[in-house]
């Protein structure tokens, strides 16, 4: 996934466990460093704090100067809410991609098709955005393509 690519990127631990191994924020405030645009202001001040709740109180500041502090609260963070953090990250990566572009062309790219897992999880991210707006949540900016989404589960804004 995006998530782990870039965490590959950045960290000296890798995030095997979604839930356990974010819970003390460490993962979160690389990556978010990792994402931001270089004038954001995103700093690794959280990793200085040693307890977890505050810690994660301080990498979901920093999200706000990207304007992604959306669906998960500290206390969310710390205790590995699968689905919130799921949403945030999805969040995260709707709006600061951050994926370098190759250099020259890719051979084969106009053949390559998406598999039948990364499709799932491409409906899956939309489902769920666009679940979390239908309950009044706020979680960016609409998504570029709601066409991606089967038609019964298409949303109009």
């Amino acid at each position: 996934s995006i998530f782990l690519y870039e965490l590959y990127l950045i960290l000296y631990r890798r995030c095997n466990n979604f839930q356990g191994d974010i819970a003390d924020s460490e993962i979160y405030t690389h990556l978010l460093k990792q994402i931001a645009p270089s004038d954001a202001g995103i700093t690794l001040e959280a990793l200085r704090e040693s307890i977890h709740l505050e810690r994660a109180e301080l990498m979901l500041q920093q999200a706000a100067k990207l304007g992604c502090r959306s669906f998960v609260t500290p206390s969310d963070v710390v205790n590995g809410i699968y689905k919130l953090n799921l949403a945030f990250v999805a969040n995260l990566f709707n709006n600061h991609p951050s994926l370098d572009l190759p250099e020259g062309e890719i051979e084969g790219l106009e053949t390559l098709e998406e598999t039948r897992e990364e499709k799932k999880v491409k409906e899956g991210f939309g489902n769920w955005i666009n679940l979390c707006r239908n309950r009044g949540l706020n979680p960016g900016p609409p998504a570029q393509n709601f066409d991606t989404l089967p038609l019964d589960r298409q949303v109009t804004l």
